[in-house]
């Protein structure tokens, strides 16, 4: 049996009552109907669930009655597999924006109050403020799940709205890319920047390759490029290897025109190694950049040619080339080692070739 009681403060109070006698509170809330709402619905639970599950939704009760947002966002992130960096990131979330609900009861968190946060941020990191209200409405959702709540208080709409792009997209001409390329005048470097552009790998997709991944087929005459690692930059400059974004290891065929070039630099590394990196950051061939050091030679070379976009666009170049070549999206996503057609689609960009399309329509005099 629920009920619903005004305490002395003005709010209101829900209860229930178990087949024992006992009194369970459900939760304090600032609205009447809110409170009879809560009530209503633990009742409905309770009349349609058995003895045993009644007994579970008891146990649950009690222990929503301890249990704060900090310490079930972090069960959260302990019980899910996430990567180190995402993890690192929630904490962050934590300790620095969501201060106001760590120590909070799981089930005192209004609407409300989240509103109210939400507000506070006002236009400051769009983007940044959406990613946090996504790792509180997904611990909420947690908390409704192991039936702490029995509605998750940040069900709001325009917290997930979808967000304008704060830039524009863009990606370098074949001209700029061939400059970039040119200025690369060293080795490692070269290399490192004719893989991006040819196989549009991401930055932490480069800064792991090996010596051992590029292979050379003998059959097809080129080499071939196997990409199954990426690198996280961690805090306190650790740096983390791991599988690539979506774990699946893929291969990518490299121009013929290339052949020689990339022996003649794979040469100029100096060690058969095969575990050396084609990037290393010294000369023993096995440390990585930071990735504050990886942006920062990236924007020396395009600042020379005039480009003012980041190094991730090298990704945009080579999709989007393979379509005016006439590659289909199938063969597109396959060399970006992509697996639905939603993250093709945020690379495609068109190539201001408007007028010479309009040209080639059939006429229709």
């Amino acid at each position: 049996m629920a009920s619903c009681r005004q305490l002395p403060s003005g709010k209101y109070q829900a209860r229930v009552t178990t087949p024992e006698g006992k009194r369970i509170t459900l939760g304090t809330f600032r609205l009447k109907k809110e409170c009879e709402n809560a009530s209503r619905e633990y009742e409905a639970q309770f009349k349609g669930a058995n003895h045993a599950e009644n007994l579970a939704l008891f146990k649950a009760l009690e222990k929503a009655k301890v249990t704060t947002f900090g310490d079930l966002a972090n069960r959260y992130i302990e019980n899910r597999e996430l990567t180190t960096k995402t993890k690192e990131s929630y904490r962050d979330y934590l300790d620095k924006y969501l201060q106001a609900f760590n120590d909070r009861l799981i089930r005192q968190i209004t609407r409300e109050e989240i509103e109210d946060w939400w507000r506070g941020w006002g236009n400051r990191s769009p983007k940044h403020r959406k990613n946090i209200a996504q790792f509180l409405n997904a611990v909420l959702n947690y908390a409704v799940d192991l039936d702490y709540i029995t509605r998750n208080p940040c069900k709001i709409p325009r917290l997930f709205a979808k967000l304008e792009p704060t830039r524009e997209k863009q990606q370098p001409t074949q001209e700029q890319v061939r400059h970039i390329i040119a200025l690369a005048n060293i080795p490692n470097q070269r290399l490192a920047y004719i893989i991006a552009f040819h196989a549009g790998l991401r930055i932490g997709e480069i800064a792991e390759l090996r010596k051992k991944d590029l292979v050379f087929n003998e059959e097809d005459d080129r080499w071939v490029l196997n990409c199954s690692r990426s690198v996280s930059w961690l805090k306190g400059g650790i740096v983390e290897v791991k599988p690539r974004k979506n774990r699946k290891a893929y291969r990518v065929p490299l121009s013929r025109d290339l052949n020689d070039e990339i022996r003649s630099l794979l040469k100029r590394l100096g060690t058969i190694d095969p575990e050396a990196l084609i990037y290393p950051k010294d000369r023993k061939l096995n440390s990585h950049f930071s990735h504050s050091q990886l942006n920062r030679l990236w924007k020396k070379l395009r600042d020379q040619v005039g480009y003012t976009g980041q190094f991730h666009d090298a990704r945009r170049f080579v999709n989007n080339w393979l379509y005016a070549i006439g590659g289909t999206q199938r063969e597109a996503m396959d060399r970006l080692g992509q697996t639905t057609i939603q993250a093709n689609q945020v690379y495609q960009l068109g190539l201001g070739r408007d007028g010479e399309l309009a040209d080639k329509l059939p006429s229709i005099k």
